[in-house]
């Protein structure tokens, strides 16, 4: 995993559709994260790996809060820039 603002430096020129899309698969990955610590099935082999599902999940979360910053800034230019088309 890389940190937050390498993240979003991957992502930061996608359009807003595609940034939908990023955002819609990084909740999946939390949402699966999630119940797999709710679990605490230590013995799943998530918890072999490096990182470990806590540390992915806390990671995780920092990049859906910076993608979410960035999505908002998009929207904002995409409703200004219909705004001024009209």
């Amino acid at each position: 995993m890389i940190n937050s603002e390498a993240y979003i430096e991957q992502h930061k020129d996608e359009d807003f559709e595609r940034l939908i899309k990023t955002k819609n698969e990084l909740v999946g990955l939390i949402n699966d994260l999630e119940k797999l610590i709710l679990s605490k099935d230590y013995n799943d082999k998530e918890w072999k790996e490096f990182p470990k599902p806590d540390v992915k999940y806390q990671i995780s979360l920092e990049y859906l809060s910076k993608l979410c910053l960035c999505m908002m800034e998009k929207n904002k230019n995409r409703v200004f820039n219909e705004y001024m088309e009209s």
